[in-house]
């Protein structure tokens, strides 16, 4: 619907509303007199109203007639022969009074070229201004008020450009547009971020690369103060379903959002914390566009506009490059190696690089070895300690990686064999007779081998063994995968169920995580019932 010229007080309003936390409004204007900037806020809203192409459109309730959204869209137009220069228009304006005048000119002067950059007035749609009420917003306003326009510029095959902040970044790739241009404002002389971006963005109508843009940013719009570092993007996602569903059909991402669950006792989810890939939209290693070079730019730009307190560091160059100085102090440390936390210094102050490795080691490579994956839980754990001020690790860490390392050196993927059924209960048997200190013993026959199986599982109460929790851990993880139709999730004859008995991480970090409310016994059971489903 469009707007009359009486409605421009309340989309001054909705605008305030809408864009109080952008930095623009708060380093623009920092000491200027709310009302008066409000009054020349509705000046420039009632003289553009009528300016050549522009058209507002607003959003209203039907059982109240408020209106709680609103757009400005620049229709294809002929310009003014005659009218002022708009350049010379910001430089010589007067400024209201508490404004930061050299910014003022700076942001104007930076978008004015950039539409100009860009934008053909004669033929070129432009949408300057989406706003909505914040407790409307993320109900889909955004997207009904784009709609008429959007189908109005296709039945023309016309282009369309959207200059937006980052938070409407989402929105207008779902829409179609991709990004073409950034303007980059530095607001840190006047106590803000340095290179904060704006996107300019093209609409070019068309699907290509549209989902995989949209789920690259679901990912990397969570909270701040955690980041998570991939590898890069698998070459086979289904990027056009919901991004639950996305996160869920792939290992590694399903792997990091249970570990965030699990180290914040289900506080916060993959969707609260943000994750990069060090090759953004590169799932191929030798892949020339973009480069390697470009990749670790973008992340670059990335980090120092989240400004993380802690980065987990699951990557590696490998066979890659990374010449980037920056960039090079947040890769992975390795399976097993020291130091695990690493004090970084930034531009925006301190932070901690936790040096890990990829989860798909643990959950795709490596699937039944319960030291990677005991590795991998502690350094989100202590990730999230690191902002609780946490940074000793516990002692019983070294052994966890000493065996980590160990199996890395003896073997990068480790899989059953065809003769899966005979394989597992090899390594079931193997691991038994590890635990209870006897050299293995093996038979040709899978039914003799699975009696062996079952009566040393049957003894195992009255034995004497060592390094029970991670042998335990590692015959649970190869049960779940391959027999866990079986009644009971148990084991055959006797029915001996490991899950209660997974203790493998010490009660030291039981203390650290649950100082006050659980036991050594629920912390295993809480602990397996996350570890084992990533196998599934």
């Amino acid at each position: 619907m469009s707007c009359e010229p009486g409605d421009m007080a309340v989309c001054v309003d909705i605008f305030d509303e809408a864009f109080a936390g952008d930095p623009a409004i708060t380093y623009l204007h920092p000491r200027s007199d709310p009302k008066v900037l409000k009054e020349r806020s509705l000046q420039n809203f009632e003289k553009s109203f009528t300016a050549p192409g522009v058209k507002y459109f607003k959003t209203i309730l039907e059982d109240t007639g408020e209106i709680v959204a609103f757009s400005k869209w620049v229709y294809p137009h002929t310009p003014d022969p005659n009218a002022e220069d708009p350049e010379t228009a910001i430089r010589t304006q007067q400024h209201v009074l508490g404004s930061n005048d050299e910014l003022v000119v700076e942001f104007f002067t930076k978008f004015l070229r950039g539409r100009r950059k860009w934008i053909v007035p004669e033929t070129h749609y432009f949408m300057s201004i989406l706003a909505v009420r914040p407790e409307y917003q993320r109900k889909g306003l955004g997207s009904m008020i784009l709609a008429p326009v959007l189908e109005q510029v296709d039945k023309e095959n016309a282009k369309a450009f959207v200059q937006g902040s980052e938070k409407g970044v989402g929105l207008y790739l779902k829409h179609g547009w991709v990004e073409v241009d950034e303007i980059l404002m530095d607001y840190s002389p006047y106590g803000g971020a340095k290179d904060v971006k704006t996107a300019l963005l093209f609409g070019k109508r068309h699907k290509r690369g549209l989902h995989e843009m949209l789920q690259a940013y679901n990912l990397a719009a969570g909270y701040s103060d955690v980041v998570v570092i991939l590898q890069r993007p698998a070459p086979n996602h289904d990027y056009s379903v919901v991004f639950e569903k996305f996160v869920e059909d792939c290992p590694t991402l399903d792997a990091v959002d249970k570990l965030i669950r699990f180290a914040t006792k289900e506080t916060r989810n993959i969707q609260t914390v943000s994750v990069f890939d060090a090759y953004s939209f590169k799932p191929m290693l030798y892949t020339k566009k973009p480069s390697d070079e470009e990749c670790h730019s973008l992340l670059e730009q990335m980090l120092k506009a989240k400004k993380p307190k802690v980065v987990i560091c699951c990557w590696s160059k490998g066979d890659a490059t990374c010449y980037n100085q920056f960039v090079g102090q947040f890769t992975g440390g390795g399976v097993g190696r020291q130091p695990t936390c690493v004090d970084v210094d930034t531009e925006w102050g301190p932070c901690v690089a936790i040096k890990s490795f990829h989860p798909a080691t643990a959950v795709c490579h490596n699937p039944y070895n319960a030291d990677y994956r005991a590795l991998l839980i502690y350094h989100f754990i202590a990730a999230f300690l690191q902002l609780r001020g946490r940074t000793k690790e516990p002692a019983w860490l070294e052994q966890i990686k000493i065996q980590s390392k160990r199996s890395m050196r003896s073997s990068r993927n480790d899989h059953l064999s065809d003769d899966w059924e005979r394989d597992a209960c090899n390594r079931i048997t193997n691991e038994l007779y590890r635990s209870i200190g006897m050299r293995p013993r093996r038979y040709r026959r899978l039914e003799k081998q699975k009696e062996l199986m079952n009566d040393l599982i049957g003894g195992l109460e009255s034995s004497w063994y060592r390094n029970g929790s991670t042998y335990m851990s590692n015959i649970f993880l190869v049960w779940f995968t391959h027999f866990k139709s079986h009644p009971s999730g148990s084991l055959p004859a006797i029915g001996f169920d490991f899950s209660p008995g997974i203790d493998f991480l010490d009660c030291d970090i039981t203390s650290m995580i649950y100082p006050t409310e659980v036991t050594t016994s629920h912390y295993a059971q809480r602990c397996s019932s996350w570890i084992w489903p990533v196998s599934q």
